[in-house]
């Protein structure tokens, strides 16, 4: 994180794209109200 990019893994696969766009959307949210990320689109 001291470089400014995020480590991430893979942790599964998904059968249906809009599973994928919930958690996706999920972990935004996490990520806003942590103050670790900043987005350019508002979240609903």
């Amino acid at each position: 994180m001291e470089s400014g990019k995020i480590e991430y893994r893979f942790v599964g696969e998904y059968e249906k794209e809009e599973d994928v766009r919930a958690h996706e959307l999920k972990l935004i949210r996490v990520y806003i109200l942590l103050g670790r990320a900043k987005f350019n689109k508002k979240i609903g």
